[in-house]
């Protein structure tokens, strides 16, 4: 698995460990693109034992050469993704799953519960946005990246522009 991932993963399996949790059940887009890097539409089942992907065909490619490197197994669902979820759940034996509770809709909630009758679906708010907050150095050195882009952008801007301009003839 890549380091800052790893680290990432360790983190959050601390966080859930703290929580009294057997996993996390991931929903949010940005927090899955922040554990393995894939910007895709899915969920992320993060627990002690493995860490699973769970997505569609139309990511198939992407996402097998990513988790591949990540050591993520991959879990490619073609129906019925919360009774495929629950299925790898149950035999994961987990009792207690936190969610998401800011970004796991009721409908996605109810789906979910409705195939888990023996699991315990507990809320968790912001466990991983707040894991986001502190930045390591390769995320900070793409911020100065990025601010030295915009210094640019907005020199040469600058340069170009004078009283009475309209957008129109910028342009």
């Amino acid at each position: 698995m890549e380091k800052r991932f790893k680290k990432r993963f360790r983190k959050v399996i601390s966080s859930i460990k703290r929580e009294n949790l057997d996993s996390l059940f991931v929903s949010s887009e940005a927090n899955i693109l922040y554990l393995t890097g894939l910007r895709i539409e899915g969920y992320l089942l993060v627990c002690s034992q493995k860490i699973i992907l769970f997505t569609d065909f139309r990511y198939f490619l992407e996402a097998k050469k990513r988790t591949k490197k990540l050591g993520i197994d991959l879990a490619i669902y073609e129906y019925d993704i919360f009774r495929f979820i629950a299925n790898r759940i149950k035999g994961l034996l987990l009792k207690k799953v936190g969610f998401e509770s800011t970004h796991l809709s009721y409908q996605e909630f109810s789906e979910l519960k409705k195939h888990l009758k023996n699991v315990e679906l507990i809320p968790t708010f912001l466990l991983i946005e707040k894991l986001r907050m502190i930045k390591d150095s390769q995320e900070l050195s793409l911020i100065k990246k990025g601010v030295s882009i915009t210094e640019e952008a907005f020199s040469f801007l600058e340069s170009t522009i004078y009283e009475g301009l309209t957008e129109n003839s910028w342009l």
